[in-house]
């Protein structure tokens, strides 16, 4: 809904366009989230079953080259393995990042410890994550909505961080569940940011805003960056 110079009501007004805004941001989650199981399923069926097959036939080039004692055809089939395992390393992330299978089955411990060493291994960032409380018992909207926040924040330290440290720790008391993600990067004045040009961190307070959640932003050049979550939970 749009408001006109003559709205009686400029304060409702706004509110309303807040609004539209939350349910346009929503579906665009909707529409990215079923392109992302779209992705992860052609990437599981179709590249999945050329992977399997191009291992198949380098196994018989393997049992070949040994009748033959061929030892070139052999480092050959050492290399192209290597490759081989590669790939399929790289496939299988890229499945996981479309469509994290744990997010229905695990719960959010899983899967933060899950996507925090798979973040590790690929950028050689330290991770740690430190639990306390019973596992949150949330919904899966809740669950898609603090993962999302979650990648957010690993993509802005990822971009601007710099090299750092990064904990992150989840609690459930007092009927909150609280997600902290802090790093130990380049930091920035939050003071003086721009948020019109800061887009993730925007995004992360809309994100934020559906849950709903209560985000709160502290950081200081060289001394990183902290982003707290606290999400009320249903008595």
């Amino acid at each position: 809904m749009i408001s006109s110079a003559s709205d009686p009501d400029p304060v409702a007004a706004l509110q309303r366009q807040l609004a539209d805004l939350q349910e346009l941001l929503a579906w665009r989650d909707l529409q990215q989230q079923q392109q992302h199981e779209v992705l992860a399923a052609e990437v599981h069926d179709q590249l999945g079953s050329a992977l399997t097959a191009l291992a198949m036939r380098l196994a018989l080039i393997e049992r070949q080259s040994h009748v033959a004692n061929d030892a070139r055809r052999a480092e050959q089939w050492l290399k192209s393995q290597s490759l081989l395992k590669a790939i399929t390393q790289t496939a299988r992330r890229i499945q996981h990042q479309l469509q994290p299978n744990t997010l229905t089955s695990l719960g959010l411990h899983a899967i933060l410890t899950d996507y925090l060493d798979a973040f590790s291994s690929r950028t050689g960032t330290p991770c740690t994550l430190a639990v306390s409380g019973p596992e949150p018992d949330l919904s899966p909207v809740a669950v898609q909505g603090l993962f999302n926040l979650l990648q957010e924040g690993f993509s802005n330290i990822e971009r601007h961080a710099g090299p750092c440290e990064v904990k992150v720790r989840l609690s459930n008391a007092d009927q909150q569940c609280r997600l902290t993600i802090e790093d130990t990067g380049r930091g920035f004045d939050l003071a003086g940011l721009d948020w019109q040009c800061s887009h993730g961190l925007r995004l992360m307070r809309e994100r934020a805003a559906r849950l709903p959640a209560r985000l709160d932003l502290h950081s200081q050049v060289q001394m990183g960056c902290r982003i707290n979550i606290a999400l009320t939970l249903p008595a």
